[in-house]
């Protein structure tokens, strides 16, 4: 099919390639929020909008719609806080008052080795980003996109690391940038100092 598919329909049926019926394999391209398109195959077409229920969660709820609509905002206390920047005063579901902070994480995953993020983050699930005894599909995922390592070969005090949801991990360099985070913060001599104005 012009779409790269097998078809199929029986030789008989389709004796002309105009005559080939329409594909019927499921897209399974990815949608921005992780989930995979289940409309049938559309070629080159742009896919439609997500259906699913949304992913975004926080400490306190999920979100409650569709992916393709606005999530609400959790009212409740935000729970960011580290030792080196403090807490944030602010409702969960707004931008954080408190600076980010870049400093290792001092804790022990469940396996027994150190965590490899962040001070303030949750620490992740071995399986996917410890690089002693993680599965060898996540050692072999870029975690650098600056350098372009790999997590196995990553040295988390240069730079620690911070696991998605959906179990991607990426350095905090590498999501810094995707963010774009000194747009929003002042950074000065590798430290966040404070917010930039809107």
């Amino acid at each position: 099919l012009p779409c790269g598919h097998q078809c199929n329909s029986t030789c008989g049926g389709c004796s002309t390639p105009a005559s080939h019926p329409a594909c019927r394999v499921k897209c399974g391209r990815l949608h921005p929020c992780g989930h995979t398109c289940e409309k049938e195959c559309h070629s080159n077409e742009p896919c439609p909008p997500c259906v699913k229920p949304c992913v975004v969660a926080c400490p306190h709820t999920r979100c409650p719609v569709k992916c393709t609509q606005p999530c609400p905002l959790c009212i409740e206390h935000c729970v960011w806080e580290c030792e080196h920047q403090g807490k944030c005063s602010l409702p969960c579901g707004v931008p954080c008052e408190r600076l980010p902070c870049d400093k290792r994480c001092e804790k022990q995953l469940t396996c027994g080795h150190r965590c490899p993020s962040v001070c303030g983050e949750r620490c992740p699930i071995p399986l996917y980003s410890c690089r002693e005894c993680a599965d060898q599909t996540y050692l072999d995922m870029e975690v650098c996109m600056v350098m372009f390592e790999k997590l196995k070969d990553h040295d988390p005090d240069l730079s620690p690391i911070i696991t998605l949801s959906c179990r991607h991990s990426f350095t905090i360099d590498t999501l810094d940038g995707i963010f774009d985070l000194a747009s929003v913060y002042l950074k000065e001599n590798e430290t966040w100092v404070r917010t930039l104005p809107f």
